[in-house]
């Protein structure tokens, strides 16, 4: 795979509309929802709402960005009672990072973004079964996500409560309802070890969701549950499946054991 300008653009891009999909997703759970989101710049602006997974600007750091476009942002999330964070992309200009340092923003934290042409398969264990999620299952899939993003504790939203709970069952809801998503179990002797989901967006296939139960962990489920969906990807017509992932995370190591390549870095920045 060439990664180049035009993939990073097509990727940000993407990503920026899945999100969008996870807006009107959540909007959808509930009459009167309060997610918001708004294309921009190439990108996205979204507000999910304070505790909730995503509230930055995705996809729009690719070319500069002015002391009038960033107020524009800044204004936007000010008004919904947030700070101002955007998906800053190593592929930024510098006029862009110097703008932003002008202005006072600060790194958060970072991720990688990985991705691979959907054209072979990936190794897995073929004792483990996959199969895609109906209406009958939803809500075992939902639970799986629930019990396996918070079995180790892991923070959502900034919590590790019930209130955290409450917020990964809402995010697993909106990802079954979310446009162009399929989602997935894995199991072991008929046991549901795990669950993933991807969002399918033109020729880009995201992959997201992904959780083991931890009692099935080092066994090779989420292997199996990325070789499912780029298999069915690459029936659905898409050319390429693209994930993200702590730098220094298992997921970022399975991520390059599976045959992905790392295309570029995202550091998340606050206005401060």
């Amino acid at each position: 795979m060439i990664v180049d300008g035009r993939l990073i653009r097509h990727l940000e891009s993407s990503a920026a509309t899945t999100a969008l999909d996870l807006v009107d997703a959540l909007n959808a759970l509930a009459a009167g929802g309060s997610a918001e989101g708004q294309p921009k710049l190439g990108g996205a602006l979204v507000a999910m709402g304070r505790g909730r997974y995503v509230n930055r600007a995705i996809g729009v750091t690719l070319d500069i960005l002015d002391d009038e476009a960033l107020q524009e942002i800044e204004t936007y999330f000010g008004a919904r009672g947030l700070a101002a964070q955007l998906e800053l992309s190593s592929w930024a200009p510098s006029e862009t990072t110097a703008a932003l340092a002008r202005r006072g923003y600060v790194p958060l934290w970072f991720r990688s973004v990985f991705a691979t042409p959907v054209i072979s398969d990936v190794p897995h264990r073929t004792t483990i079964s996959v199969r895609e999620v109906g209406t009958d299952d939803a809500a075992v899939w939902v639970q799986t996500y629930v019990d396996g993003s918070t079995a180790d504790g892991m923070p959502i939203g900034g919590r590790t409560d019930d209130a955290a709970r409450a917020t990964a069952e809402e995010f697993g809801r909106a990802m079954l309802g979310a446009a162009n998503t399929r989602a997935l179990l894995a199991s072991i002797d008929g046991t549901v070890a795990g669950c993933a989901a991807v969002q399918l967006v033109g020729d880009v296939s995201w992959l997201g969701a992904a959780t083991t139960l931890p009692t099935f962990r080092g066994q090779g489920v989420q292997a199996a549950l990325v070789a499912h969906r780029l298999r069915l990807a690459r029936r659905l017509g898409c050319g390429v499946g693209a994930a993200t992932a702590v730098p220094s995370s298992t997921s970022a190591r399975n991520l390059l054991r599976l045959g992905f390549q790392p295309t570029h870095t995202q550091v998340v920045v606050e206005h401060r």
